[in-house]
Order: structure tokens, then C-alpha cells, then sequence
């Protein structure tokens, strides 16, 4: 069974506050996909019955007024086909 899960990342506000996707993992073999223009990131992931996987993407937040917050973003999403 084939599952597509879709992360939001933040939504660039009218500040000038950048979001940049800084790594995208999944402890199955499944490559991230970064949809730059609807702030999303997601993973194609084939199950077997009984399986799981997780994933885990890490964003970084770039303020303008120089400094930089990097805010790592763990999603355990625990996925399981019964």
C-alpha cells in the first residue's frame, strides 16, 4: 500500500520572514518532495501489512532584521497499515 503524507511548513508572513526547508527524511526508503510554491513537503511511502515509518523534516526561519532562528521541526508521524 502506497501512502502520500503532507507536512505544512510555515507560511512566509508579509515581514519579510523567509522559511527554507533544510532536510527532509524518512525512516523508509521514500525521497521528500519540496512544493516551494504551497509550503509543503511530502513523501510517497510504500507500507507492507503491519509496517511503520516515520519521518522527520528540520525548516530554518530567516528574520530581516539580521539574525537567523533555526527551528528544528521533528514529525514523528507514525504511519501503520493493519
Amino acid at each position: 500500500m502506497t501512502l502520500r503524507l503532507i507536512e505544512q511548513l510555515p507560511t512566509p508572513d508579509d515581514n519579510g520572514v523567509q522559511v527554507m526547508l533544510s532536510g527532509a527524511s524518512a525512516s523508509v526508503p521514500a525521497e521528500a518532495l519540496h512544493n516551494a510554491s504551497d509550503h509543503t513537503v511530502s513523501w510517497d511511502i510504500v507500507l507492507e501489512p503491519g509496517g511503520m515509518a516515520a519521518v522527520e523534516f528540520t525548516f530554518t526561519l530567516i528574520v530581516p532584521q539580521g539574525g537567523e532562528t533555526q527551528r528544528r521541526m521533528s514529525e514523528e508521524e507514525l504511519l501503520s497499515v493493519i
